[in-house]
């Protein structure tokens, strides 16, 4: 027997929320020549600025396809945010590093990710935040089973 078609009510939520998050995050970046993958990018270089990093951790990390982090980087190269550097033991390899001109402006893109989850956070306890967190934690790792 089939089961009724249920809506995915959550799934979409998550997937609005993504959109609307882009969005806000685009036109607010605009100001620093940068869209909000481009700063999903850099706060993870910035974060893992202690290593080597190369294109396919950040596919890893980001679970971003080779072409769309390719692109995502080329277009950080060319407005000199990042560099790529021959690895030393393996010249078909690059890392990626980011430049001095991200400096003054990573403070402000944290700032900007911080206001954004205030934002969608706004009226919910330190506790429902942490659990909601926790939660989502989990959904993702189920998620990257699929």
């Amino acid at each position: 027997m089939l089961q009724p078609f249920k809506q995915p009510y959550i799934v979409n939520s998550i997937k609005t929320i993504d959109n609307l998050v882009k969005r806000y995050g685009n036109s607010h970046l605009k100001e620093i020549d940068l869209t909000h993958s481009q700063t999903n990018v850099i706060i993870f270089l910035h974060q893992e600025r202690h290593r080597q990093v190369q294109q396919r951790d950040i596919e890893r990390a980001l679970n971003l396809t080779n072409p769309t982090v390719s692109v995502l980087l080329s277009r950080l190269e060319e407005k000199g945010f990042i560099r790529r550097t021959t690895h030393q033991k393996d010249n078909r390899s690059r890392i990626i590093e980011l430049t001095e001109k991200v400096d003054p402006i990573v403070q402000e893109i944290y700032e900007h990710v911080n206001s954004i989850e205030e934002m969608l956070f706004e009226g919910l306890e330190e506790a429902e935040v942490r659990v909601l967190s926790d939660t989502l934690r989990k959904i993702a790792l189920n998620a990257e089973k699929l």
